[in-house]
């Protein structure tokens, strides 16, 4: 029966895995687990023989798991044990990607257990946190593509918080639409935060539409931190009349009213009548009344 004590040093026939001679590998001429890995084996075996044979029944399979370390993932992944389970892709898995983050993608390619989506994700977000191009090279590669897009949109997350400008590169060149894109948007406020002037230009010089309206949202929504009528000017000069511009107006609006409240006016008079001008006149005046 699993153990529901976790981790621990040492289980039942932990001696297998450990008892190797001085050249570090154990006595089937696998590599031995680190000593962190170590420190997390399970208390006693998640898994039968049986079961873990079922698991592993491809040839594929049971190369990718002949590590001790690959197998302890596995039979904590099988474990009925929500808490192993847990443990193996927030504590395990940490530790396999940084000793050998090629044979855990391997394993993570091969796993068909209900853990296999998170496997995949948390696999591509360590990896690219320590090694950004190789996870990249290795999730163009999936052969499904629903879990390439997702591999690389986490890659392109992970790489935005240190090289937005190139995970923006990276998600505009996989990204699955055309016309909107979260992920998108969001690197591309960041980088905008960083280098405004070349995101405005890469914004600019994509194709006009919904989804380079969206973008340049996100750029006038930074600039108007700290030059409104800039901002106004953006959304007013490149911004096709749309939902998308509405709203860039309100934000910018309200940006400004805070920081100049009648330069803010003034610039709504220059709206047509029409829904818009209506909008940001009511806007106007709540904003108005919490400045009194």
């Amino acid at each position: 029966m699993p153990s529901s004590a976790g981790f621990a040093f040492s289980l039942p026939g932990a001696e297998t895995l450990a008892g190797s001679s001085q050249s570090g590998r154990s006595s089937t001429g696998s590599k031995r687990p680190s000593r962190a890995t170590m420190r997390l084996l399970p208390t006693a075996p998640l898994v039968g023989p049986k079961a873990l044979e079922k698991a592993a029944s491809s040839a594929a399979v049971r190369a990718a798991i002949d590590r001790p370390s690959l197998l302890l993932l596995e039979q904590a992944l099988n474990s009925g044990n929500e808490k192993d389970r847990s443990m193996a892709l927030s504590s395990l898995l940490p530790i396999l990607i940084s000793e050998d983050p090629h044979a855990v993608a391997r394993f993570a390619e091969l796993h068909t257990g209900a853990e296999r989506e998170q496997l995949l994700r948390r696999t591509s977000q360590l990896w690219a946190a320590r090694d950004p191009n190789a996870a990249l090279e290795w999730a163009v590669t999936l052969s499904n593509a629903d879990e390439r897009d997702v591999s690389i949109a986490d890659i392109s997350a992970e790489l935005a918080n240190t090289d937005p400008a190139r995970a923006v590169a990276l998600r505009a060149r996989y990204a699955p639409t055309v016309e909107s894109d979260s992920a998108l948007e969001n690197f591309t406020q960041q980088w905008a935060a960083q280098d405004l002037s070349a995101a405005l230009d890469w914004a600019l010089a994509r194709p006009a539409g919904r989804q380079r309206d969206l973008l340049l949202e996100r750029i006038a929504f930074i600039r108007a931190q700290t030059a409104p009528s800039d901002a106004a000017r953006l959304i007013t000069d490149h911004m096709s009349p749309s939902s998308a511009q509405s709203d860039a107006v309100v934000t910018i609006l309200h940006q400004w009213a805070l920081r100049d409240y009648s330069a803010a006016q003034e610039w709504t008079t220059r709206f047509p009548e029409g829904p818009l001008r209506t909008r940001v006149t009511e806007d106007l005046a709540t904003i108005s009344r919490t400045l009194r």
